[in-house]
């Protein structure tokens, strides 16, 4: 279920911790999830609906570039290899879809819906063949949750163990070679960040992050880096870098704290992913609740995409 967020606004943050405002207008919203294109140019995001659960969909083009709503009722935005369309998760009715930055449907098949189930964190390999997503019996949160794999041309899903127990798990990240996956999971009684091999997982896994908890791994596009939060028992958290190799398997070289993560949103409910990095590693966009005492959202301009339709379908096409 989505979580109706406090106001807040996007920021670049550096390797150091130092943030700067994406929009120096001083305009606030709700935002929840975040998701860079391939280029670094465009920014996909949920915005809550004030005083609300339900999030519409938005992108918007860096650095100035106005906040255009592409799809209402959705959630969880992710960029498909090649930047020329998006996965998120419709909130009413639940399902997953598919739809091109321009806001059209892309051709073929482009929704998956199990009755009575859910799906979460999906994402395409880089050849397109296949998607990949956390599935889930509705109403038991994400535990024991399964991975699953949609084969693109025929449809079909196969399901595979990915904790044990009652564990949970969540934020699934596929590597850019398409040969791992990150997600967090409570298996061993604490939160943590695993790597397996993929499709293949005779291997089992590797734990990346330590102490107390880890969460929220996302891969660097461009270095042999992985990023994640790790927390410590009094609560304070830091962003981590594990450096890597993937010569003989996935194997961690280092791992080291970049800055703490004080004062910035790190979730919002239960997959969503609140930070992106760039391709070249070297800043991260996040989101920073609204300081005290702002005044809440100025106005500004916000373009909707495909005007017509959206009124045909809100008056029922009378």
């Amino acid at each position: 279920a989505g979580v109706a967020a406090e106001e807040s606004e996007l920021v670049w943050v550096d390797r150091a911790g130092n943030a700067t405002p994406v929009d120096t207008s001083g305009a606030f919203e709700s935002f929840m999830a975040v998701s860079l294109s391939p280029d670094d140019r465009t920014v996909a995001t949920s915005i809550s609906k004030k005083s609300s659960e339900i999030s519409d969909v938005y992108v918007k083009e860096l650095p100035d570039g106005p906040l255009q709503r592409l799809i209402p009722s959705g959630r969880d935005p992710i960029w498909v290899a090649g930047g020329d369309s998006l996965l998120y998760q419709r909130t009413v009715p639940f399902m997953m879809r598919r739809i091109s930055r321009d806001g059209g449907a892309p051709p073929g098949d482009s929704v998956l819906s199990l009755q009575g189930q859910g799906v979460a964190d999906m994402e395409f390999t880089p050849d397109g063949r296949f998607a990949v997503f956390l599935h889930y019996e509705l109403g038991n949160g994400l535990r024991s949750a399964r991975l699953g794999t949609l084969d693109v041309s025929s449809g079909r899903v196969d399901l595979a163990v990915l904790g044990s127990g009652d564990s949970r798990q969540n934020y699934l990240d596929l590597s850019p070679d398409g040969r791992f996956l990150a997600y967090a999971s409570s298996e061993s009684g604490l939160n943590q960040v695993y790597v397996r091999s993929f499709p293949s997982s005779g291997a089992g896994h590797v734990q990346v992050s330590t102490g107390n908890s880890g969460s929220n791994p996302i891969w660097s596009r461009g270095t042999k880096e992985l990023f994640y939060f790790q927390f410590a028992t009094d609560g304070s958290g830091q962003m981590m870098v594990a450096e890597y190799s993937t010569d003989y398997g996935f194997r961690v070289l280092s791992r080291r704290p970049l800055f703490p993560v004080r004062g910035l949103r790190l979730s919002q409910g239960q997959t969503v992913q609140p930070y992106d990095v760039t391709r070249d590693g070297k800043r991260f966009l996040m989101v920073r609740p609204a300081p005290s005492g702002a005044v809440g959202t100025k106005e500004r301009l916000v373009l909707v995409r495909n005007w017509f339709t959206e009124l045909e379908r809100l008056v029922g096409g009378r």
